[in-house]
């Protein structure tokens, strides 16, 4: 959760920036490269059980990394839509609405008749949201550890109720991972059926929302 997906959400939801704002999203908890070697290697078991924990790729990881496939497109009007980095950005924003949709489904709809506390709301979320995945990803970092030390114990015994509860475990963690794939193409269809909605409707308008244009392009307000 970092600056990215803070700022995209506030520009998805048409609420702009503010220096103070992007200052306090700056701060990220997302685990450092150097990670990578606490919690093994980049191939074989290591990565296996990295990926089943969500602690490295896997099914419904793909499409939320940089360069993954099926990411899901910026939402029509979006800041993101226009620059470098405006998929990934948009991912991150992605994990908010899939974490928390009644929270920023509130923040939408407040934005239509107060965007100034719309943006407050989206700030505490996102704090909310730091705190939450730090919590999860030290909970799973927990859990693998367990895990880790159950694989040891069956390598040396060999105990076959042992690797049934082994398999329950890897069965449970790949079907949530399967189910995180399922929501997030969920989430994109939906996102698809919106902008279609929303080109079918600027097409419509088409011709007014030109006129509007470039009255405001040739006939600028004069400022007192």
């Amino acid at each position: 959760m970092n600056k990215l997906m803070v700022l995209v959400a506030a520009g998805m939801f048409g609420l702009g920036t503010s220096a103070a704002f992007a200052q306090d999203a700056a701060t990220s908890d997302q685990p450092a490269k150097k990670e990578v070697k606490e919690r093994g290697g980049r191939g074989g078991p290591d990565r296996d059980i990295n990926e089943l924990f969500g602690l490295g790729g896997g099914p419904g990881r793909e499409m939320a990394r940089p360069g993954g496939n099926n990411q899901p497109a910026p939402a029509p009007g979006g800041r993101d839509a226009a620059r470098p980095g405006g998929d990934t950005s948009r991912m991150m924003t992605d994990r908010l609405l899939m974490k928390y949709p009644k929270e920023m489904e509130e923040i939408k709809k407040l934005r239509e008749t107060d965007p100034e506390a719309a943006m407050g709301k989206l700030q505490e979320l996102s704090k909310k949201a730091r705190e939450d995945m730090k919590a999860e990803r030290e909970k799973m970092q927990a859990e693998r550890e367990k895990f880790v030390e159950m694989v040891k114990t069956y390598q040396k015994d060999k105990d076959p109720k042992q690797l049934e509860q082994i398999k329950a475990k890897v069965t449970e963690l790949y079907t949530q991972r399967l189910e995180e794939m399922k929501k997030k193409i969920e989430m994109d269809e939906n996102n698809l059926k919106e902008r279609k909605a929303k080109y079918e409707e600027s097409i419509t308008g088409k011709d007014q929302e030109i006129t509007k244009k470039l009255e405001r392009i040739t006939n600028p307000p004069k400022m007192d």
